[in-house]
């Protein structure tokens, strides 16, 4: 099983995907993740672009099997579309994989439940499209759409007008064999964010950070539902967590994963944390991070964005 990173640095580069860390907690935490998580994977991939490149294979020397720098293509879409990057990932892939964000860590390989099924997630989110505290902003999305004449699937109305609750799929990682399938769910979400007839409506949306989880995570749950409609066998994403499990807890029980959530990067005992993990395990790492913290300052600081 090939475990998939990415790096889209047009958001790192405006200050949007770096979460509430400095940049070095966040290199630290690239240098975690992929450390930690590739003696448990046939092979590592990076999907980035050129500066994505520069700093993780040339400056911190992380050990890539492979990099793509197909992101290159994308340096125009509106960088608020922080999920575009991974997105434009899952569509890639032509064999069985695992995609890792950058904030997750493996302690041990994933269970054979995860690793042979067809589609796999870490854990279920639910939510009420009428709350109006929900992060999942479904109903003013719709609207935004429609009143701007913009596109979605047709299925997609057809699935949510009638419901009040649904479900989404946290994907921190995301992955599975059903190549295929995934590939049918990842063309029509980039489909979402890269039609023509919505440009303008990303252009006028104050909040179009918030597609990011419509269009990734719930549209992926979405997907199935659409599929399963004319299948005698349902098809089901494999999770890490159950729907009654919290993957956030600090006991959850999950031995071999760690995710952590954006407010726990603000957190100064996680920072700590980190730090001494890499310091006293990676400590050749210590000044190529310094060195690629620095990059990506002056890069911010000179207003280059791609």
């Amino acid at each position: 099983m090939r475990a998939i990173w990415t790096l889209w640095t047009k958001p790192l580069l405006n200050r949007q995907n770096s979460g509430l860390w400095s940049y070095n907690l966040y290199l630290y935490s690239w240098i975690m993740s992929v450390l930690t998580s590739r003696h448990y994977f046939s092979q590592t991939i990076l999907i980035t672009d050129d500066f994505g490149k520069h700093l993780l294979a040339n400056t911190l020397k992380l050990p890539f099997d492979e990099i793509d720098l197909t992101l290159n293509d994308i340096s125009n879409l509106d960088s608020n579309w922080w999920a575009a990057g991974k997105i434009v990932s899952y569509s890639l892939q032509d064999e069985p994989f695992i995609h890792i964000d950058s904030d997750v860590y493996f302690w041990d390989k994933l269970p054979e439940r995860l690793i042979e099924s067809r589609i796999c997630a870490q854990s279920p989110e639910f939510f009420d499209k009428k709350d109006p505290s929900s992060y999942y902003k479904l109903i003013e999305f719709e609207k935004l759409i429609s009143k701007g004449g913009g596109w979605l699937p047709e299925f997609w109305l057809d699935l949510t007008k009638k419901r009040q609750y649904f479900e989404a799929s946290n994907c921190g990682i995301f992955g599975g064999n059903d190549i295929e399938l995934i590939k049918g769910y990842a063309q029509i979400a980039k489909d979402i964010i890269f039609h023509k007839a919505n440009h303008s409506i990303w252009s006028e949306w104050p909040e179009l950070h918030l597609g990011n989880v419509l269009v990734e995570q719930f549209f992926l749950s979405l997907f199935l539902d659409y599929q399963n409609l004319n299948r005698r066998r349902e098809i089901t994403i494999e999770y890490i967590f159950g729907k009654d499990e919290n993957p956030y807890a600090e006991h959850n029980n999950c031995p071999y994963y760690t995710h952590l959530i954006s407010n726990s990067k603000s957190n100064s005992i996680v920072q700590r944390v980190i730090e001494r993990y890499v310091l006293l395990n990676y400590p050749e790492y210590i000044p190529r991070t310094v060195q690629a913290a620095q990059e990506i300052e002056n890069r911010v600081s000179a207003g280059q964005s791609h």
